[in-house]
């Protein structure tokens, strides 16, 4: 009965779509500080910025852009510019850039204020959006298993409460 437990650690880790992840963490940029959140996917990956120091209100917000670029550099880098949040989000600004590969991708944010353009560079893993698909198969599986055991439980029982009406008293 322990090998099952055993069995199931040995399988192979299967990546999963997980919610977005700190890349960078109050880092200096320009005037402020930036940290990014990053759900970096193969199509389109998101990234949510938090600026704590800006005032979405203000006539001039500066232009907050992000370049990504495979590290292998098959690709030129391209240049994604960021949008306001919603005002009822905990990010000020997002950025949808496009991955057409897995792997691993530089990504490097700029912010333009006035003349002065401040960067800051890092890497991220892009992975594919789920484990393909046998998604739903693999969601389900837990959920199918009870329904089995659930209806043998139930079958057994009747077994016996048949088998026990017809022996004699």
């Amino acid at each position: 009965m322990l090998s099952l437990p055993v069995g199931l650690l040995l399988l192979p880790v299967i990546p999963h779509d997980g919610p977005p992840y700190p890349i960078l963490v109050d880092e200096p940029f320009g005037d402020c500080t930036l940290s990014v959140w990053a759900d970096p996917d193969v199509g389109i990956g998101t990234f949510y910025l938090y600026l704590p120091e800006e005032n979405p209100n203000l006539p001039d917000l500066p232009v907050v852009a992000a370049w990504v670029q495979p590290t292998d550099e098959r690709l030129p880098a391209v240049r994604h510019l960021a949008e306001l949040a919603e005002p009822d989000e905990p990010f000020q600004r997002v950025i949808h850039a496009n991955f057409d590969a897995r792997g691993p991708w530089r990504v490097r944010f700029e912010i333009e204020d006035g003349p002065s353009v401040f960067e800051l560079s890092t890497e991220v893993d892009v992975t594919p959006p789920g484990i393909g698909r046998i998604d739903l198969l693999w969601f389900l599986t837990p959920f199918l298993l009870i329904a089995f055991l659930w209806v043998k439980t139930v079958m057994q029982r009747r077994a016996y409460e048949r088998l026990d009406s017809s022996l004699p008293s």
